[in-house]
């Protein structure tokens, strides 16, 4: 059959791609890979417990929370349980209590965390000017703009911020872009009078995975969308895309890509080595969560709502999620979520337990942690890293993506990785495709063929 629009991937970006498409009149196909739609959003409840294997809220911008709101969800968002330092820090042994500041502010706010040398040198931040290079490393903007003390204890809370990337590899420009657009609005990189202030993390009663649901629930009955449906191939025939997976085809006029760099470089090798070698140069970080049950009153004191580990460990972070999020655990349990990055996000289920249990047991050192009750490990496969030249990498992948008629991105996750940039990609790319479709009315009307719908090789939206 002849769809309109074809969206491969089922992810946040996929959704929301879909979810446009099909209020501006598109006929509209998604194919998601996996099991499941939602990508790294993903929530399970039980038993009074609601856990998280990826991403635990998403920033309340004007244009999430518009399509929130269109998905009846903005009625009762949750904001994180108060507490004046939620976030800590190891550092030389000690827990720091860290300002309670997004991490494109945190370089103003550490003056108490540094020595006199260091509070000095950071007051001469104003003085310093504009970098030769427009885009810079993060460790020697850090150091250059604040000096050594500040990028010694901001380069872990800077780099858990994005997965746990390696800080001194990262573009300032690419990864933080607000600290970038304050260093090129003044001398300062601080600028007092800009108003702009970063959105707020939000999330749901039932967790993050009530976005997928209603998006899947909103899509019933009016797209055409499977699971288990891997594209293998795609291939120009005439006017339209045919579009291979293992259990059938699908053809389209226009087709959406919402998945990773790298699938995206597999499914285009054949017809595009050149796009395919430019996708493959993205550098990936893999990442994984393990979360662990606890009776509340075995557990000892913890600090905040997370502490961010120092380089000594091989977790990045531990998270207490039910402290942070009202309704997360029954009453007398906690939830707490060790956070992993590299190498070690690798491991298989049992070992990955085994380290985030070893992991909190050390840090808690004489308190002594007890044995969880329960555990959930997720391997969350990969990020892209932001590192320095991201800009232009991402620049002549889509240049070289344009080249291809009626083939568009949602983001592929190179322009942010939150839901907001999930669903600003994600409506860019349908009025990318809009325009095109526009230009090229269809020739074929949307009549069944001898191909079997798509939707009959998977799950309905509602499954």
């Amino acid at each position: 059959m002849l769809a309109r629009l074809a969206v491969i991937g089922g992810g946040a970006a996929g959704l929301a791609a879909a979810y446009y498409a099909e209020r501006a009149g598109l006929e509209v196909s998604v194919l998601e890979a996996s099991p499941r739609f939602g990508g790294k959003i993903f929530s399970l409840s039980g038993d009074g417990f609601v856990v998280e294997a990826g991403p635990d809220s998403f920033p309340a911008t004007p244009g999430v929370l518009e399509l929130a709101r269109e998905l009846n969800l903005t009625h009762n968002l949750l904001s994180p349980c108060p507490n004046p330092n939620p976030s800590y820090l190891l550092y030389k042994g000690k827990t720091l209590a860290l300002p309670d500041v997004p991490p494109v502010q945190l370089p103003w706010s550490i003056g108490p965390l540094l020595s006199p040398a260091g509070r000095l040198r950071l007051a001469f931040e104003r003085f310093v000017g504009q970098a030769a290079d427009p885009d810079e490393g993060l460790e020697p903007f850090i150091r250059r703009r604040f000096g050594d003390e500040a990028w010694s204890i901001l380069a872990r809370p800077l780099s858990h911020a994005v997965y746990g990337a390696n800080p001194a590899d990262l573009s300032v420009r690419s990864a933080f872009s607000g600290l970038w657009e304050r260093e090129q609005k003044s001398a300062a990189a601080q600028d007092p009078n800009d108003p702009k202030t970063p959105a707020r993390p939000v999330s749901f009663p039932g967790g993050m995975g009530a976005w997928v649901k209603a998006l899947l629930l909103h899509l019933e009955g009016k797209v055409l969308a499977g699971t288990g449906l891997e594209v293998v191939a795609i291939s120009r025939e005439g006017e339209a895309w045919q579009i291979f997976t293992l259990r059938g085809k699908l053809e389209a006029e226009a087709v959406i890509f919402a998945t990773s760099a790298q699938r995206t470089a597999r499914i285009l090798r054949p017809i595009y080595p050149q796009a395919t070698a430019l996708l493959n140069q993205v550098p990936t970080l893999s990442v994984a969560t393990v979360t662990l049950a606890f009776r509340e009153e075995e557990l000892p004191t913890l600090p905040g709502h997370e502490v961010i580990l120092d380089g000594s460990y091989r977790a990045e972070s531990f998270l207490w999620a039910s402290k942070r999020w009202t309704g997360r655990a029954p009453e007398g349990f906690q939830l707490v979520r060790v956070n992993f990055a590299g190498e070690v996000a690798r491991l298989g289920d049992i070992d990955l337990t085994r380290l985030a249990q070893a992991e909190l047991e050390r840090y808690a050192g004489d308190r002594k942690m007890p044995k969880p009750l329960a555990s959930w490990p997720f391997r969350l496969g990969t990020v892209p890293v932001y590192q320095v030249g991201h800009g232009r990498r991402v620049a002549a992948i889509e240049d070289a993506i344009d080249r291809m008629p009626g083939v568009f991105t949602a983001g592929l996750g190179l322009k942010g990785l939150s839901l907001a940039d999930s669903v600003r990609e994600g409506w860019q790319a349908v009025q990318r495709a809009l325009n095109y479709l526009a230009l090229h009315p269809s020739q074929h009307p949307s009549t069944p063929s001898s191909t079997p719908p798509i939707a009959e090789a998977g799950h309905s939206p509602s499954s």
